[in-house]
């Protein structure tokens, strides 16, 4: 222990150090300072081979990351391997002598680099294995998260909405929880789940529209009753797609409603294929035929975008306001957008059911300052509560001047509704209506807010609230906000870029054709519209209210005609079929897709039998014409259909990749033509005796006229009008009817 005190001093204190040379002598002096030296060396090396060691695993990682590259070769071959990947020298140095601590590396603190001899030794040999059993290790994990989604797939067991607590039973061995934990193989379920019900939910999309003529004849509102949503799922209960969604209904019913939303709020924001309807498809073709004349798809897209933001608070315990939120959004666009006069609103809901002192039901937030509130009671403890809250909310910004001009004036509507599935409001509870009715009156009365009237019975599907109830409210809104201000950006005036279906006729055409297409369809639509696109004959509408229309001048027997043809999804004609002129249809449906043909037929059971319609069936090769066995059976369908109600029909082919121009010529329309020709002047008569039958009985139509693409339905009741014209105004002869009774359920079954 003194010799080891000594020699330590001695590097310090020179007097020490003499003493000790002194007392030992110089050569035990040397002896000992050579062992410091030495050891000094060992612990520089010792330290540098740890920290070259520590980096080999990351330097593997990135260089052989793959089992395959490496799982037959040995240690050394490993190592050739490694040295002819491009980024060797960022990992590893070559040193010109050996071994590694010997040289001047070591000291060059800088360069942390591995030399490239300390791969030979054990432990470098012992961290490879570390790294290729890891490797083996991930390639068998990988194969469990494989052969279990496998297994998921074609489980019987697991369908969209089951919950993992349900499935586990069914899908989960020993072996699984060998290799991973249960968090992953439920984080593998959650995203399966999320494929097979988006999955789901698009398979019923397409049942719906196969449906298509039963939703087209809802009432005049287009607000299902109660009974009517019975029917309707009474319809569908038996296909599978319809049940696939049995544990999700709640959201299988806002599809619905969605889609009775679409049929009577068509625009290309609430069509089911948006952003991919027909209509912005055509948009863009025009665009690149007659780029000065029709905007791009998207600058045409008026409100996509850039739509107005309407921040609404729902206020209601117990539920009432998340239920109500979950109603609103069904009535909105797939980007929770709610059409209104014609506009398109960006609807942000928050839905508070507690206390609204507390900071997790706020009315305010960073991100969310309210534009309105709407209050829903049921009882008269409900109706308290919304009092409570507004009295708490108004004292709370009494002392925050900086917001008395936003929360304090915020405008507020009451509104009474009813429990889920009840479908009259005087069942409520054991209380009689009229009681809360007028408490409710009362309220908004003391509160200085708007009363919205109680739905009738049998008006809404679930909760009784309808549409007229959320525009009336939205309205009021936008009246306030307009009037007082708001932090929001000016309300500009509404839209009046919507064209109208009635706009003024082109005085330069002798004939308007309408095309109708499906969205959706899979055949190349570039390649159908080709042919009515070539220059020598198409020119652009001179009007800009004109829309997707173009004009061609055609050779039509012995005369030139001048023909306006609208380019228009089926969704975007509904309306047509009685508000406009038009001479002629050219209806196009999939040849392989069920929903095309029955939305075709939906639309042609209020066209006027005395205007002329061209069936046409797209197929994408004529191998599909000729070998699928759903085509050919649509394809018959077609004819059938155009046999039976004296159409014309055709079939054309249209795949993608296919011949530019199309394979069909302009002329297989000829006889459409010439019979569109030959019908004009009693087409006309027929449109002007509507307009002035129409007039006279003050027939009733959809209140939804102020919408983009009205559809005007006859009222379904012994009350309706019939005008009884000279020309009938549906096909008399039970034609389409017998057609339609033989794809699809009977009209008679939903009236």
């Amino acid at each position: 222990m003194r010799h080891g005190l000594l020699s330590v001093a001695a590097c310090r204190l020179p007097h020490e150090y003499k003493d000790y040379v002194f007392l030992e002598g110089t050569a035990k002096a040397k002896k000992l300072f050579q062992q410091h030296v030495h050891r000094l060396k060992q612990e520089h090396i010792e330290k540098r081979r740890k920290a070259y060691l520590s980096t080999l695993p990351q330097a593997l990682s990135v260089l052989i990351p793959e089992l395959d590259e490496i799982d037959h070769l040995s240690w050394s071959g490993v190592q050739k391997v490694l040295e002819t990947k491009r980024d060797f020298t960022q990992w590893f140095v070559v040193l010109d002598d050996t071994p590694w601590e010997t040289t001047p590396h070591i000291d060059i603190m800088e360069d942390d680099r591995i030399p490239q001899d300390l791969l030979e030794t054990p432990p470098a040999e012992s961290i490879y294995e570390t790294h290729l059993e890891q490797l083996r290790n991930e390639r068998k994990r990988a194969e469990m998260r494989w052969e279990f989604k496998e297994k998921l797939s074609v489980s019987p067991f697991i369908t969209p909405g089951k919950p993992w607590e349900e499935a586990r039973s069914f899908i989960m061995n020993e072996d699984f929880y060998q290799w991973l934990d249960e968090a992953e193989y439920l984080d593998i379920y959650n995203k399966h789940q999320k494929e097979i019900i988006d999955r789901a939910k698009e398979d019923f999309q397409e049942l719906l529209l196969e449906y298509s003529e039963l939703f087209y004849e809802l009432e005049v509102d287009a607000k299902p009753s109660k009974e009517k949503m019975g029917a309707i799922q009474e319809v569908l209960g038996e296909e599978q797609r319809f049940k696939a969604l049995q544990k999700l209904q709640a959201e299988r019913d806002a599809l619905v409603l969605k889609h009775i939303h679409f049929v009577y709020h068509p625009t290309k924001d609430t069509c089911p294929n948006s952003p991919h309807c027909v209509d912005s498809k055509i948009e863009q073709i025009l665009a690149s035929r007659f780029p000065t004349r029709y905007p791009s798809s998207d600058s045409s897209r008026l409100d996509g975008g850039r739509a107005e933001r309407i921040n609404l608070v729902i206020l209601g315990k117990d539920g009432l306001a998340r239920e109500m939120a979950n109603e609103i959004r069904a009535l909105c666009t797939s980007d929770d957008r709610y059409v209104l006069d014609g506009r398109l609103y960006e609807l942000a809901l928050r839905p508070i059911e507690g206390n609204v002192r507390l900071p997790v039901n706020s009315f305010h937030t960073p991100t969310f300052t309210p534009h309105g509130c709407l209050c829903l009671y049921n009882s008269k403890e409900s109706l308290s509560y919304v009092v409570e809250s507004i009295e708490k909310l108004r004292e709370s910004t009494i002392s925050r001047r900086e917001r008395e001009n936003s929360l304090a004036q915020l405008p507020l509507s009451l509104l009474l509704v009813t429990k889920r599935g009840v479908g009259s409001i005087g069942d409520i509870g054991g209380e009689t209506a009229q009681t809360l009715i007028q408490q409710g009156q009362q309220v908004a009365g003391k509160l200085q807010c708007a009363y919205l009237d109680p739905a009738s019975p049998g008006m809404g599907y679930g909760r009784n609230v309808n549409e007229k109830q959320i525009n009336q409210m939205l309205k009021g809104l936008l009246e306030s906000r307009r009037s007082i201000g708001s932090s929001s950006p000016p309300l500009p005036p509404p839209s009046s870029a919507f064209r109208d279906s009635q706009s003024q006729p082109m005085l330069e055409a002798d004939l308007r054709i309408v095309m109708c297409l499906m969205c959706g369809d899979t055949y190349d639509l570039d390649q159908l519209l080709a042919p009515f696109l070539l220059p020598q004959h198409c020119r652009p509408a001179s009007s800009l209210s004109s829309g997707t229309s173009v004009l061609l001048d055609f050779s039509i027997g012995s005369q030139r005609q001048n023909i306006e043809l609208s380019l228009l999804s089926f969704h975007s004609s509904f309306s047509l079929r009685k508000t406009r002129l038009v001479h002629g249809y050219i209806a196009v449906y999939s040849a392989r897709r069920k929903a095309s043909m029955e939305t075709l037929c939906a639309f042609l059971c209020e066209v006027q039998d005395i205007i002329p319609v061209q069936l046409l069936a797209v197929g994408e090769s004529q191998m599909e014409l000729s070998d699928s066995e759903s085509a050919k059976e649509q394809v018959n369908q077609g004819e059938e259909l155009a046999h039976e109600i004296e159409a014309r029909f055709n079939t054309v082919i249209c795949g993608h990749g296919g011949v530019v121009g199309g394979l069909h010529k302009i002329d297989l329309f000829q006889p459409f033509l010439k019979e569109v020709v030959e019908k004009r002047t009693i087409v006309e008569a027929t449109h002007m005796y509507d307009n002035v039958a129409e007039a006279c009985t003050n027939e009733s139509i959809s209140p939804r006229c102020g919408s983009p693409s009205p559809v005007n339905i006859l009222m379904d009741s012994e009350d309706d009008i019939d005008p009884s014209p000279p020309y009938p105004t549906l096909r008399e002869d039970g034609g389409l009817g017998t057609h339609m009774g033989s794809f699809k359920i009977a009209r008679s079954g939903f009236k």
